[in-house]
């Protein structure tokens, strides 16, 4: 799959919704980043053509500010595997972002519904944060 061009524009949101595993990939492919596409499931694709699925999470995280929070808990993961990689003296492996970015997908959902607490309504970033540690203390049971 190339650039998109007259010959091959590139995808509609309509494709994208159609066919998220493929366009996840191809922009994987395409940019040489690890790609991570939100939705009612979360697609994340390395270049290597490694894919995780993560489902779980409620639609209340949709609210303003939700993003940083995904981010920051991504970057606070990112930034041990780099430390530990860095002590060790060995590289990271090839599909370490789109596992790393899985893992944040799946706490930040396991955050907001430990943040609900039963209740329904939007998740405030800010309940999302105060309820990680809760959300790492239940992986860490399995």
């Amino acid at each position: 799959m190339g650039r998109a061009d007259a010959e091959h524009p590139a995808p509609s949101r309509d494709d994208i919704t159609r066919q998220p595993l493929r366009w996840v990939k191809t922009a994987a492919a395409l940019t040489g980043a690890t790609v991570m596409l939100k939705g009612g499931y979360s697609l994340i694709a390395s270049p290597a053509d490694t894919v995780y699925s993560v489902r779980g999470a409620t639609a209340w995280l949709a609210t303003a500010g939700s993003g940083d929070t995904l981010t920051g808990i991504l970057g606070a993961l990112l930034a041990q595997k780099v430390a530990a990689a860095a002590q060790r003296g060995t590289p990271l492996e090839d599909d370490v972002y789109a596992r790393v970015a899985a893992l944040a997908v799946y706490l930040h959902g396991r955050a907001a519904l430990a943040s609900l607490g039963g209740r329904r309504g939007p998740v405030p970033p800010t309940r999302v944060a105060q309820s990680l540690p809760q959300a790492i203390a239940e992986l860490l049971e399995y």
